[in-house]
């Protein structure tokens, strides 16, 4: 699908979220590894500005400003708020505290 995606909209500066329950079955979004996730977070990353990769990779949201636009996009996953996603247990805590 990704690929089907990148090459209808091939040139266009695309910002990409991952939603809520966009990752089926549920457990699959691990911040601490690569994880389950992995793949889908780096078939994503092209879409990513390369200076957020690294908060991409580490907790699921990205911002993209938009300048001629005078506009900040922050791409939310809302994955990783789901309460389903038993991966996230151990994750309680603000990592960024």
């Amino acid at each position: 699908m990704i690929d089907i995606v990148a090459e209808k909209l091939q040139g266009l500066d695309l910002t990409v979220a991952i939603g809520n329950h966009d990752a089926f079955p549920t457990g699959q979004w691990d911040f601490t590894t690569e994880g389950p996730s992995f793949p889908g977070r780096e078939s994503l990353r092209q879409w990513v500005p390369t200076e957020e990769w690294s908060r991409w990779d580490q907790h699921g949201y990205y911002v993209k400003d938009l300048t001629d636009l005078n506009t900040r996009v922050i791409s939310l996953n809302t994955e990783s708020c789901d309460f389903h996603n038993l991966m996230l247990w151990n994750q309680l805590a603000d990592p960024n505290s």
